[in-house]
């Protein structure tokens, strides 16, 4: 099957038109300054399954070789593995398609630059990451769509994405947290055993 990438903006009528599998995919870094704390973490919303997940930067990653693209792609990366996991526990059975919407342009050029020419890119620090993207993609039984959607234009998918990244930049490193609402504030849950 085929990876799609769309960069124009799609809005939630758009979204809702599409179909299939929609997942919610954003990246949040911060650096302060040399010297300074440095934070990343990325979240994925998927809400036909009710899904909330946080993630904190990975084990070992080195955060001066960061961007915010590293942590937007890397939530791309988590959104087709969890349809993947979805699409394992439902016994094989896909949607027809998988939506993935991010608000970033510039990882969606990236990768779109990487699927074009992969050996242009070898040296890039994210290219692990672009790699594993385009195979998991390949696992999926059905088209992928990496779809842009306007940032912070109130796209529902998009800032429930957003404050789940944002979540996911005060993790620690390799940590990752499924968050739920709690009136209009999502809050991570505590894992059994840290209360």
């Amino acid at each position: 099957m085929a990876l799609l990438i769309h960069k124009n903006d799609h809005s939630d009528a758009m979204i809702m038109r599409n179909g299939g599998l929609a997942i919610f995919s954003d990246g949040s870094y911060k650096y302060d300054g040399p010297g300074n704390q440095q934070h990343g973490g990325y979240g994925v919303y998927i809400p036909s399954q009710g899904v909330y997940q946080a993630h904190g930067r990975r084990p070992q990653q080195d955060l001066r070789r960061c961007s915010a693209i590293t942590f937007e792609l890397l939530g791309l990366l988590e959104s087709l593995q969890m349809a993947i996991m979805l699409q394992e526990k439902g016994g094989g059975v896909c949607h027809r398609e998988v939506f993935v919407y991010t608000d970033s342009y510039d990882s969606l050029t990236l990768l779109e630059m990487y699927m074009e020419n992969s050996t242009y890119l070898s040296r890039h620090s994210d290219v692990s990451t672009m790699e594993s993207i385009v195979m998991f993609a390949g696992m999926l039984p059905c088209n992928v769509h990496f779809c842009k959607v306007k940032g912070h234009d109130k796209v529902l998918g998009n800032e429930v994405a957003d404050k789940l990244a944002k979540i996911g930049a005060t993790l620690l490193e390799g940590q990752q947290r499924r968050c739920t609402f709690v009136g209009d504030l999502l809050v991570p849950l505590i894992p059994p055993g840290q209360c």
